[in-house]
């Protein structure tokens, strides 16, 4: 999958966590069309109306990430065992589309999807890092896509109002704004802007993150018995031995250790069923 990532623009200042407020306020003089404007303080000031934050965090799926293999444009899911169990226990209905693991990480973590006014879908399920709008002074941004430790990441999702969507994608400084709150609710920074130093699924000391681990596989039970395999006679095998019984059973006679024949050739009738 091709990916758009390139912005003519980004934030003007800093992103002050104390007072995001005036901060967006500071950037929309970037937009020079008084509609917009009044669009994004509209949707800026009610954020509740136009999106969805998770209850926790959760990294549901530690080893899976969004990247397509060799020559695929599109990347499709089988969920493990572990998690078909969870989301049958939370009555959440899992997606093999390429999206669906981040939408099953959302749901399993508390978070709501409102359904839509003009489509029988539920809101999307967004990353806030999609590897757009780095921070001013760094060269790029996490892409929670393409990160096993991020793709999946609660913390770094959102269910968000159409209207929202297409402004998270179009306004750094919206992107930010919301990349801040994630921070300020769950302590998650997965780019190191907000904090002097994180864990490897990017957050800071203090704040929890529940990660989903398969069950490790059991040992077979000892059946209590040994299990031996006996080497099966070729047919060459088998007429070598007849003749030694043969000869044996001859030389018993000529010896006179048997008297019986019918004896003797009871054991070569034997031999001849091995």
């Amino acid at each position: 999958m091709a990916y758009n990532l390139a912005s003519p623009n980004g934030i003007a200042e800093p992103i002050a966590l104390d007072d995001l407020r005036s901060w967006f306020a500071k950037e929309l003089k970037q937009i020079p069309n008084p509609a917009e404007k009044r669009v994004l303080e509209t949707v800026a000031n009610d954020l509740d109306s136009f999106i969805q934050w998770a209850a926790e965090a959760l990294l549901l799926w530690p080893e899976c990430d969004r990247t397509p293999p060799p020559g695929r444009k599109q990347k499709y899911f089988s969920y493990p065992p572990h998690i078909r169990e969870m989301a049958k226990t939370q009555c959440v209905v899992l997606d093999g589309r390429p999206n669906g693991p981040a939408i099953a990480s959302f749901r399993l973590a508390g978070g709501k999807r409102p359904p839509r006014f003009g489509s029988s879908n539920s809101w999307s399920i967004h990353h806030l890092y999609s590897g757009k709008f780095p921070y001013p002074g760094y060269q790029e941004t996490t892409h929670a896509a393409k990160s096993c430790l991020h793709f999946t990441q609660s913390a770094g999702l959102i269910a968000v109002h159409p209207i929202a969507d297409a402004m998270v994608d179009e306004f750094p400084f919206f992107a930010w704004l919301l990349r801040g709150g994630a921070f300020l609710r769950f302590g998650y920074d997965p780019d190191g802007v907000f904090s002097s130093s994180r864990d490897d699924c990017g957050f800071i000391a203090g704040r929890v993150c529940r990660v989903i681990k398969a069950a490790p596989l059991e040992a077979a039970p000892d059946p209590g018995f040994a299990v031996t395999t006996e080497p099966v006679e070729s047919e060459t095998g088998k007429f070598a031995a007849l003749k030694r019984d043969l000869q044996v059973g001859l030389d018993d006679l000529a010896a006179g250790r048997v008297s019986n024949a019918g004896e003797v050739f009871a054991r070569l009738k034997r031999g001849l069923h091995r």
